[in-house]
């Protein structure tokens, strides 16, 4: 007979008190994880093995994104590419929230600043005292004074 194998989700792999201690001291509130040796450490070893030797891909390139919010670690979300699917379901993260449905840098980032969003007006809209939410992000657009970049004339493409 087949014996059904319950799974149990999967404990924080480092020390969340000390990340949260350190983010307090440096006035940092969601951390966003963006290389994949980070992303790696935080997630408890898990690597896309599909972009382990090289990320770039077509125009784009594998960006893996790990939200953190400070004492909040039960809404941590991650966010990375379509072909990691499987890893997830086979070896499930700590996270709450995991997505691996994105393309590129682009798309996965865009991601990760939803739901950051989504998430600081979830918790603005609670009433509960106890319900600690993500703040809103201040930087997720560029500034006004941004340089814009334009297509050079040279026949490599580049933006200068």
């Amino acid at each position: 007979m087949l014996d059904v194998v319950k799974k149990v989700a999967p404990s924080i792999p480092f020390d969340a008190d000390r990340l949260d201690r350190l983010m307090d001291e440096a006035g940092i509130d969601v951390l966003l994880a963006t290389s994949k040796h980070n992303v790696q450490y935080l997630l408890g070893g898990h690597r896309a093995f599909f972009f382990e030797s090289m990320d770039a891909m077509g125009l784009s390139r594998y960006l893996p994104v790990l939200v953190y919010p400070k004492g909040a670690r039960q809404k941590a979300g991650y966010f990375g590419h379509r072909m990691e699917g499987f890893q997830k379901e086979n070896d499930p993260f700590w996270v709450s929230e995991s997505q691996t449905n994105s393309s590129g840098t682009v798309d996965t980032m865009q991601k990760a600043i939803d739901y950051v969003r989504k998430q600081s007006r979830a918790g603005s809209a609670s009433s509960s005292p106890s319900s600690r939410s993500m703040p809103a992000p201040r930087y997720a657009t560029p500034s006004p004074t941004a340089k814009s970049w334009t297509r050079c004339s040279c026949s490599s493409g580049c933006a200068r």
